[in-house]
């Protein structure tokens, strides 16, 4: 499948910009890459596997991917994104991997649970 980097920014700004301070919503992005893995990964078997038996680091920006890919399906973009894109993304905002830092404990927890 083809890639789009306006794309993949364009969905992602749906969800996370907030247009009044034109800044990212960390808030609002952290739980849902939470969301995306304690929902969808428990509903199958191999992302089950891999929360369980991962990296903290790889669940999260794996989580990251999907959601993003699942937004652009929905809105019916046919594009995925790629890692780079994600990476610029963050990047753009002002963010990088340690982002995701506030989630760690939560991920541990679940990673117990399965």
């Amino acid at each position: 499948m083809k890639t789009n980097k306006k794309n993949t920014f364009e969905v992602l700004d749906s969800y996370f910009l907030n247009t009044a301070n034109n800044k990212m919503n960390v808030d609002y992005f952290l739980d849902n890459i939470f969301n995306q893995i304690d929902v969808t990964f428990r509903s199958d078997k191999v992302k089950k596997d891999f929360v369980k038996n991962g990296k903290i680091t790889s669940i999260l920006w794996d989580a990251f991917i999907c959601f993003t890919n699942d937004i652009l399906q929905y809105n019916d973009y046919n594009t995925v994104c790629t890692s780079q894109q994600l990476k610029d993304y963050l990047k753009y905002y002002n963010k990088d991997y340690s982002i995701f830092e506030p989630l760690y404990t939560e991920i541990e927890r679940l990673k117990a649970e399965f």
